[in-house]
């Protein structure tokens, strides 16, 4: 079984895209979420009050703005909290692709080219889209400012080198062809088999 990396920058449409692989019967392992998961493993949850502070969580809820606000001010506490996540990640990533049967499977991670982690997947799929476009993708989805997403944009690695290092790259610009640009890009997967 092939195991393919999905990756790109904010609000590029990578869940959009996932979906649609999802449509064609092919799992997909959300790394995003599963890192949300693990924020309530009793040790993960012990090691980010001592690195955020008590009102990191509140009545068993994470308090998710207190975390991002010391997260985009603190490139360290950054640095320290997905240290504590991204191997646990990937091990869930491992545990959960093996109990799959099919001819390929999908890593939903945003942070694929950032963390180095190319090695780990037979092929990469990039989504792209205009600046101006994820910009207000990501204000309408997370209620944000301007200012707030472009301050997340700045923190995201938008290298062209990522286009290099990538298997397939698609331009999520235009929803009406999306699903026949995946289609496509799973009939590669499934006939290199």
């Amino acid at each position: 079984m092939l195991k393919i990396g999905l990756t790109g920058g904010i609000g590029v449409g990578k869940t959009t895209v996932a979906k649609i692989f999802e449509s064609f019967g092919i799992p997909v392992f959300y790394s995003d979420v599963e890192s949300k998961n693990l924020m309530f493993d009793s040790q993960i949850k012990t090691q980010v009050i001592e690195l955020f502070g008590e009102e990191s969580y509140s009545l068993d809820q994470l308090n998710r703005k207190h975390i991002a606000a010391q997260l985009f001010e603190d490139p360290q506490k950054r640095t320290s909290l997905e240290a504590l996540l991204h191997p646990r990640v990937r091990q869930e990533f491992q545990k959960w692709a093996s109990n799959q049967n099919t001819p390929y499977v999908l890593n939903e991670s945003a942070l694929i080219f950032e963390k180095n982690l190319e090695s780990y997947f037979d092929k990469i799929i990039l989504v792209k889209a205009p600046l101006d476009l994820r910009i207000s993708r990501v204000m309408e989805r997370d209620k944000l400012t301007k200012a707030e997403v472009q301050a997340r944009l700045a923190a995201q690695d938008n290298s062209s080198k990522n286009e290099d290092l990538s298997d397939f790259v698609i331009y999520n610009d235009n929803l009406s062809n999306l699903k026949l640009i995946c289609k496509d890009i799973h009939n590669k997967l499934t006939q290199k088999l």
